[in-house]
């Protein structure tokens, strides 16, 4: 802050020092040396505010009043050089005189219009940090329901959209576009990752969960390419391929992280069930379809 402060005070100077060198030489007759000698006088004053080399006798002190001295010596010389101006001169000398009395004050001012830009800049630094720091906070708590939406409304989109100018062969009628939106929808729902537990069952359970929506996103995509007659001899080939892989994998996890075998229980009851389902479906279309 204090640094900030000296800087722009002395940015002050250096501009307030060549605005007076420009004025001084729109004097008639006025020579470089003497321009020259009174902005750098205007600049040592604004230095000598921020260093204060008069409190104490040091080395910069005696450079201070060299530096002043030398100056006021070399501006009593230029102004001695034409005194038929002295009314110029002197003028200057009254517009300059209250500047310099109130540097001090100005000095104060600008402090305080430092400090004011300062309290305002970090407030808004922290307004905007505890602003972000919320919206992360809440995606964080919330990013479950938060992409949950964003499945739903880019599935149905993209599902729209690919239906009209999809690279499939194949006219894709309102119940392709259906397969398609719930099979997006679980594709992008797959990305959330599972919520930590440390119970085995539990995580099996929200495993098999998500097998099953991967499985049933892949068999929508393939209706979508395969015809309708052929719709219940995928599924019930699907049925067992994915079951098979599902009990091989509940008995390796009932060896290494001994998940209760009711698992394997209900899979198998599952199973036998839809393949029983499934395959009385396909004796009966394939016996409509080919009676002899």
């Amino acid at each position: 802050m204090t640094s900030l402060r000296t800087i722009s005070f002395l940015t002050i100077g250096v501009l307030l020092s060549t605005n007076v060198f420009i004025l001084l030489g729109l004097i008639p007759n006025s020579t470089f040396v003497l321009n020259l000698s009174v902005a750098l006088l205007v600049f040592l004053i604004f230095l000598g505010i921020i260093v204060k080399p008069f409190r104490k006798h040091s080395l910069i002190a005696f450079t201070f009043w060299l530096a002043l001295f030398s100056l006021l010596s070399s501006i009593a010389y230029q102004v001695s050089l034409f005194w038929v101006y002295p009314v110029s001169i002197l003028s200057l000398a009254f517009l300059i005189y209250p500047f310099v009395f109130l540097l001090e004050e100005l000095r104060e001012l600008f402090n305080k219009l430092i400090d004011f830009l300062s309290k305002f800049f970090i407030k808004v630094k922290l307004l905007i940090t505890n602003f972000f720091k919320t919206i992360f906070f809440y995606v964080k708590t919330y990013y479950k329901v938060f992409w949950f939406l964003f499945s739903t409304s880019t599935s149905i989109f993209f599902g729209i959209l690919l239906s009209e100018v999809g690279p499939l062969p194949i006219h894709l009628n309102w119940f392709h576009d259906i397969l398609l939106t719930f099979a997006i929808f679980g594709f992008l729902y797959l990305v959330i990752p599972a919520a930590k537990s440390l119970d085995p069952d539990v995580i099996f359970k929200r495993r098999i969960i998500r097998l099953s929506i991967g499985w049933g996103s892949v068999i929508a995509v393939l209706f979508m390419v395969i015809p309708i007659d052929g719709y219940i001899a995928t599924t019930f080939i699907s049925i067992a391929v994915v079951g098979t892989i599902i009990l091989v994998y509940i008995g390796r996890k009932e060896e290494r992280e001994k998940i209760s075998i009711k698992w394997r229980f209900y899979t198998l009851l599952s199973l036998f069930l839809l393949l029983i389902i499934f395959g009385v479906l396909l004796f009966l279309q394939l016996s409509l379809f080919n009676p002899f």
